[in-house]
């Protein structure tokens, strides 16, 4: 039994210490791709939500992967309460950045959250976009089992980058680019 349970918060369920990722979706075979997969909202990669079905494959599973690293790592989802798709779009954006111009011009909705300098203009424009770095300092509370008491933990520095440097690499719009499973598992 692991000393330690952790309370991811938006989840209300227990993540223990040994942690094994079996599924981001449904099966098919990459030339095969379906209409539609099980990938939860808030793991989208950009290229599903704009361009659908047409364009799941691995790199769509590799988006979802860096989303459920983050979550391993910090309990809570990179991306969260979130109400629909543009939302999910405009966090996005926040985080990394302009979309490639195919997709930019594809978003219908981008001007309800920015303006095409990427400049936020939701709250009158004073809204400062949540980015990576301020979600990487995220501080998480630690409880012991059976015990009220409660720590709060903070990632040392170096594990920070090392999971931006890699949550960069699988967060990338350029598919090509996109990090693969061996880079990943090879990531230091």
């Amino acid at each position: 039994m692991p000393r330690r349970i952790h309370r991811p918060l938006a989840l209300g369920c227990y993540l223990m210490e040994q942690i094994c990722i079996i599924d981001f979706g449904e099966p098919f075979q990459s030339l095969l791709p379906l209409a539609s997969i099980g990938i939860p909202e808030d793991y989208l990669s950009p290229e599903v939500i704009l361009e659908g079905g047409a364009s799941i494959r691995l790199a769509s599973d590799l988006w979802a992967l860096g989303c459920t690293l983050y979550e391993i790592s910090h309990q809570k989802p990179l991306f969260y309460v979130i109400n629909d798709r543009d939302e999910l779009l405009a966090e996005i954006v926040g985080f990394f950045g302009k979309l490639l111009d195919k997709w930019w011009g594809k978003w219908e909705a981008r001007a309800e959250f920015f303006d095409e300098n990427r400049k936020s203009i939701r709250f009158g424009g004073e809204h400062e976009v949540y980015t990576l770095d301020i979600a990487l300092n995220h501080k998480l509370e630690d409880f012991e089992v059976g015990s009220e008491d409660k720590k709060v933990l903070v990632i040392p520095e170096e594990e920070q980058r090392l999971l931006k440097d890699l949550l960069i690499k699988l967060f990338t719009y350029t598919l090509g680019n996109r990090l693969g499973v061996t880079e990943v598992v090879q990531h230091d």
